[in-house]
């Protein structure tokens, strides 16, 4: 007999709850009955089956639902995909701490839209948010015309991008673009539209997002899309010297940039070389970049509408406390850091003013949610450093558990990045959490992109070998036909070579005649005198005349 299930069973659930045994009894006092001895039995049981069907419909026992009913576990304590923190307090060493109790009054948040920033630490966040939603089973946004990161970058995001740029939901059909809609995650290099975004996520979807000192983002942009390519000829400069060239004409060398291709894309680096941490959050191009109003307007309005601004110098703690805002766990946001570059430049105060003045817009943004977070801080109560220290402690177990530390080097067209020892892979024997954790970000964007791919390659069954079989007819026949004309050649063959001896064998015959022929006589000079089977003779026998 099925278990009981919480929600109202339908009709076929509901027949298949009756017990067999009673189906049985039924239909042999039916037989009875019919045979005509034992009428009144047959309604009897005709009335005892209807109950029993009207019983299903009962509300069951709690306690059956709960002994029969398995409690929901965390996907990080599957048996497939066990960690190595399946429970943290009984799994970390001592050093970490005490394990803070877990929140019980809240449900983590599972929509969730991430607006990847660029060049402020957000490939690291990316990782936590992507792998959060692989665990559970959530479908993302993603860009299938850039399948090897999902990113749309300044592609502008409309009502009408999912039928253009979208993958289906998970279970969705592709092509079904009516049913393009209620996606769960997105965390990719995007624009902030919310009145478009908002149509195709669900409904109670969150939006974070993450910023950087603008002094360090700004140099940190300059070395990844190579500002430098705006001078007339960088070679002849010093590398240490191409920030300052720039900044004494910014504005001009931007624009030139907008007339450059980057990545085979014209203007590219144009929209990342002024503001654009605050471009990636909405606000446009142009006159808006030195209007005071306008910047704070925009600014208020993403603090009205997003629930966590991270800030990349505290990481830890925006982590702390996006975990507070998400009700996630803790095995939810740990990480390793990735995509670290190997060194950087040392800026001077006068420099980092010139890059602050030029990107004004991003330093309001910075220095509101830069306070924005230890209000939150403040907010969160006195166990926040006591939280923040065990966190602190569970990463370094986590980092020490799950990686290698390793030097990366990787070459993007012309460019060969490099990145510091931090950069770990997974251990040889790592459990699959810690799998996730540890490797790059390109092999974890795929899981669950593959996931989610419609349109990926399935690989080929391998060929089946079969028996060999009785030729058929129209094979026999086709062998016959070549036997056949084998058999001709060869025997067209014997005729010539027959026909040839013959022909010189007259040819003999006549020579010892005919020695005193004159030399017009082509005869004499094509006719072997002393061995008639010499090669050049009977080759040029053979174009004589018969």
């Amino acid at each position: 007999m099925l278990t009981w299930s919480t929600s109202v069973p339908t009709a076929y659930s509901t027949i298949l709850s009756v017990p067999e045994e009673t189906y049985c009894v039924y239909f042999e006092l039916i037989i009875m009955s019919e045979r005509g001895k034992s009428a009144f039995v047959g309604v009897v049981f005709t009335v005892f089956l209807l109950y029993s069907i009207f019983a299903a419909f009962l509300p069951p026992d709690p306690s059956i639902i709960q002994h029969r009913w398995p409690q929901p576990r965390s996907p990080y304590r599957d048996a497939n995909i066990s960690t190595s923190i399946p429970n943290v307090s009984t799994t970390i060493s001592s050093d970490v701490g005490t394990t803070p109790e877990p929140v019980h009054n809240c449900s983590a948040s599972k929509t969730l839209v991430y607006i990847k920033s660029h060049k402020t630490g957000s490939t690291t966040l990316q990782t936590i948010v992507n792998r959060f939603g692989f665990y559970h089973n959530l479908s993302f946004v993603f860009n299938k015309k850039s399948s090897y990161n999902g990113h749309f970058y300044f592609i502008p995001v409309t009502v009408k991008s999912p039928q253009t740029y979208f993958l289906p939901p998970l279970g969705v059909r592709a092509g079904d673009y009516r049913k393009y809609k209620d996606y769960d995650m997105l965390a990719v290099h995007v624009r902030y539209n919310r009145t478009a975004m908002d149509k195709f996520m669900k409904k109670d979807v969150k939006y974070i997002s993450i910023i950087r000192e603008p002094s360090d983002q700004w140099e940190s942009a300059f070395t990844q899309f190579l500002f430098e390519d705006a001078f007339p000829d960088a070679k002849s400069i010093p590398k240490e010297k191409w920030i300052e060239m720039f900044l004494e004409k910014p504005s001009f060398y931007r624009e030139k940039l907008h007339y450059m291709k980057f990545e085979n894309v014209m203007g590219r680096r144009w929209y990342y070389a002024q503001n654009s941490q605050m471009y990636d959050l909405g606000l446009d191009t142009g006159h808006s970049f030195y209007n005071e109003t306008i910047i704070n307007a925009t600014i208020r309005s993403i603090d009205k509408e997003f629930v966590m601004i991270l800030v990349l110098e505290y990481f830890d703690e925006s982590l702390l406390i996006l975990k507070k805002e998400l009700c996630w766990d803790y095995e939810d946001i740990v990480y390793i850091p990735k995509n670290l570059r190997d060194s950087r430049r040392n800026l001077t105060d006068e420099v980092r003013q010139k890059i602050r003045e030029f990107n004004y817009a991003d330093v309001l943004l910075y220095d509101y949610f830069n306070k924005t977070l230890w209000r939150k801080i403040k907010e969160y109560g006195p166990k926040f450093e006591e939280d923040l220290q065990y966190f602190k402690n569970l990463n370094q177990h986590i980092t020490n558990e799950c990686g290698n530390a390793n030097r990366n080097t990787f070459k993007k067209g012309k460019r060969i990045f490099k990145y510091k020892d931090s950069e770990f892979s997974p251990k040889k024997n790592a459990t699959f959490f810690c799998r996730t954790v540890a490797e790059n970000k390109r092999a974890l964007f795929q899981r669950v992109y593959e996931r989610q791919n419609p349109y990926k390659k399935r690989p080929r069954p391998p060929a089946k070998t079969l028996p060999k079989q009785e030729p058929s007819r129209v094979s026999a026949a086709r062998n016959r036909i070549q036997e056949t004309a084998i058999a001709a050649k060869a025997r067209a063959v014997r005729l010539l070579q027959a026909h040839n001896a013959k022909i010189n064998s007259g040819i003999a015959k006549t020579s010892g005649a005919s020695t005193n022929m004159t030399n017009n006589n082509p005869t004499s000079q094509l006719t072997p005198k002393k061995n008639i089977d010499a090669p050049v003779a009977e080759h040029e026998d053979e174009h004589r005349p018969i």
